[in-house]
C-alpha cells in the first residue's frame, strides 16, 4: 500500500513538473526554431522607408510642379494675349486702308503677313459691303500634334472692325478683319517646358529613391540586420554563451539601447534556465533516489515473499521425513525388523543432509548478500580443485552409474582463487549436473586456458534450461519451469551463490543450452601471472 502511494506521488510530481515547464516556456510566444527569416527586398525596412519618403516627395513634387506650370501657363497666356492685341493693332491700319481703297493686293499682303506668326493659322479682310478683299490660310496637315494639345484651347477666332479714316467716316461703312488663332501652336514652347519639368521631377524622384535606399540601408536596415543575426545566433540550449553587441556607430542611439536591453534579457534568461536545470536535476535525483528505494523495497518484499513460499516447502519436506521416520522408530509398538529400522535411520540421515544443505545455502547467500567474508586469493591448481569436488560426489555417481570424462588441454593450470570458494562453486555445479542427469549417463569436464583465464566447462545430459530462462535461473530462489527440474529438491540458490563467488574472484560464470538436451556450464577464473 505504501509503495503504491509513493509511486503515485512520484508520477504526479513528474507530470506536474512537465506541465509547469511547458506552460512557463511556451507562454511567451512561438517556440524556438520557428521561421524568423528576414523579409524579402520588397518588404525590407529600407525599401519601405524609401517608398514612404518617395511617395511624399512625389506628392509634394507633383503639387509644386503643377502649381508652377499653372503660373507659367497664366503668364504665357497673358503675354500671348498682349502680343495678339499688338499684332491686330498694327495690322488693322493697313487693312483699313485696303478696305476703303478697295485694294485687293494690299489686303492679300496684310493677310499673308499675319501668317508669319506661328499661332495665326488663317486671316481674312472683309470689305464694307461684306466682300472678301484678301485671305490667307496656313495648312495644318503633316504637323505633329503636341502631347498636351488637348489641355489648351486649340483655335480662337478674333474679329476686328476696320474703321474708316476720319474724313470719310460719314460717307462709308466699316470693314472687318477676321484672324483665327491656335493657342496650342502659340504655347508649344510652354508645353515643352512643362513636359521637361515633369520628366525632371520623375528623374529626381528616381534618384531620390536610390539615395534614400542607400541612406536607410546603412543607417537603419543594415544595423538592424546585424542585430537580427546576433539574436538568431543565440543557442537555445545555452543562451548565455552568446552576446548581443551594439552595431558599429550606434552605441549611443536607439539601436544601441535595443542591443543592450536584448543582451541583458538573454543573460537573465540564461540565468533562469541554469536555475531551472539545477532544480530539474535535483528533482530528478530525488525522484531517482525515491524510485530506487521503492524498487529496492519492492524487490526485497518480493524476495521475502518468494523466500518464505519456497523455503517453507523445501525445509518442511525433510523435516517431515525426519519426524515421520523417527516416530516410527521410537514407537513402543514398533514391530519393524532391524533392517527396516536401519533403512528408516538412513532416510532420516538423508533428510538431515538435505536440510543441512538448504540451511547452508541460505546462510552462505545471506553472508554474500551482506558482502561476504574476505577472500583469500592465492594460486591454486585447477585440476586438483576439480578432483576434490568430484570426490564428494563419487558415491552418488556410483549408485546411479553416472561416469565422468575429465580432459585438459593445458597441464598444471594454476588460477588465483579462494580455495574454499572455488571448491564450493565446483561442488554446486557438479552436484546440479549429477542431480539432473539421468542414470547411466556421462558428465564431461574440460579444463583449458583462454585469454588469461583458467576455464572449466561442465557438460551434462540432463533436461537442460530453456534459453529464455538463462538469466532468470541466476536470480535467488528461482528455478527452471521444466517439470523434470522442478520435481527435484532444491532452494534455487546454488547458481546465484556460484555466480557471486566467481565474480568476487574476478571470473565469470556462463550457461549455454545443448541440443537436443543437456547444459553447458563454463567457469572462468583468472590465471596466475608469472
Amino acid at each position: 500500500m505504501e509503495s503504491a502511494t509513493v509511486t503515485a506521488s512520484i508520477e504526479a510530481a513528474e507530470s506536474s513538473g512537465r506541465r509547469t515547464s511547458a506552460s512557463k516556456w511556451r507562454r511567451g510566444g512561438s517556440p524556438v526554431g520557428a521561421d524568423d527569416g528576414l523579409s524579402g527586398f520588397g518588404r525590407g525596412l529600407a525599401y519601405r522607408l524609401a517608398r514612404a519618403g518617395v511617395l511624399v516627395a512625389i506628392t509634394v513634387g507633383v503639387i509644386l510642379s503643377s502649381f508652377q506650370v499653372y503660373l507659367d501657363y497664366g503668364s504665357q497666356r497673358a503675354a500671348l494675349d498682349r502680343q495678339i492685341e499688338e499684332l491686330l493693332g498694327v495690322a488693322s491700319k493697313p487693312a483699313a486702308r485696303a478696305v476703303f481703297t478697295i485694294d485687293y493686293a494690299l489686303a492679300d499682303q496684310v493677310a499673308q503677313s499675319l501668317l508669319i506668326y506661328e499661332f495665326v493659322i488663317e486671316a481674312k479682310i472683309i470689305g464694307d459691303h461684306g466682300e472678301l478683299l484678301g485671305a490667307a490660310e496656313k495648312s495644318m496637315e503633316g504637323r505633329s500634334e503636341h502631347a498636351l494639345k488637348g489641355l489648351i484651347d486649340e483655335q480662337v477666332e478674333l474679329r476686328r472692325s476696320l474703321a474708316p479714316p476720319i474724313a470719310q467716316s460719314q460717307a462709308v461703312g466699316q470693314g472687318e478683319m477676321i484672324v483665327k488663332i491656335s493657342r496650342a501652336e502659340a504655347l508649344s514652347g510652354f508645353m515643352d517646358r512643362a513636359i521637361v519639368v515633369f520628366l525632371v521631377g520623375m528623374a529626381r524622384n528616381v534618384f531620390l529613391i536610390l539615395v534614400l535606399l542607400f541612406v536607410f540601408h546603412y543607417i537603419a536596415a543594415k544595423p538592424l540586420r546585424e542585430l537580427v543575426e546576433s539574436f538568431r545566433a543565440i543557442d537555445s540550449s545555452d543562451p548565455g554563451s552568446s552576446r548581443i553587441h551594439s552595431p558599429n556607430g550606434h552605441e549611443d542611439d536607439e539601436l544601441g539601447a535595443l542591443a543592450r536591453v536584448g543582451d541583458r534579457f538573454v543573460t537573465e534568461v540564461s540565468e533562469q534556465i541554469a536555475i531551472r536545470r539545477a532544480t530539474e536535476r535535483q528533482l530528478e535525483e530525488q525522484i531517482a533516489e525515491t524510485q530506487s528505494a521503492l524498487n529496492a523495497s519492492n524487490v526485497a518484499s518480493e524476495a521475502k515473499s518468494t523466500f518464505l513460499a519456497h523455503m517453507s516447502h523445501e525445509l518442511r519436506t525433510p523435516l517431515n521425513a525426519i519426524l515421520g521416520y523417527s516416530e516410527l522408530i521410537t514407537d513402543k509398538d514398533n514391530t519393524f525388523s532391524a533392517e527396516k529400522n536401519v533403512e528408516f535411520v538412513a532416510q532420516i540421515h538423508r533428510a538431515g543432509k538435505i536440510l543441512h544443505a538448504h540451511i547452508d545455502d541460505i546462510l552462505t547467500f545471506s553472508e554474500l548478500d551482506r558482502g561476504g567474508r574476505p577472500l583469500d586469493l592465492k594460486p591454486e591448481s585447477l585440476r586438483g580443485t576439480v578432483i576434490d569436488a568430484l570426490s564428494l560426489l563419487r558415491l552418488t555417481m556410483r549408485s546411479r552409474q553416472i561416469t565422468t570424462d575429465l580432459s585438459e588441454t593445458a597441464s598444471d593450470t594454476m588460477v588465483v582463487s579462494d580455495r574454499r570458494a572455488l571448491h564450493q562453486v565446483l561442488v554446486n555445479i557438479l552436484a546440479n549436473a549429477v542431480k539432473f542427469s539421468p542414470d547411466s549417463s556421462r558428465i564431461s569436464i574440460e579444463l583449458s586456458e583462454d585469454h588469461g583465464f583458467g576455464v572449466v566447462k561442465i557438460r551434462d545430459e540432463g533436461p537442460g534450461i530453456a534459453p529464455h530462462e538463462m538469466e532468470r535461473v541466476l536470480e535467488p530462489f528461482t528455478r527452471s519451469a521444466n517439470p523434470m527440474v522442478a520435481s527435484q529438491p532444491g532452494t534455487g540458490l546454488g547458481l546465484p551463490i556460484s555466480l557471486r563467488l566467481v565474480e568476487k574472484m574476478g571470473g565469470a560464470l556462463l550457461l549455454a543450452p545443448r541440443e537436443p538436451k543437456g547444459l553447458d556450464v563454463t567457469i572462468k577464473i583468472p590465471l596466475k601471472t608469472a
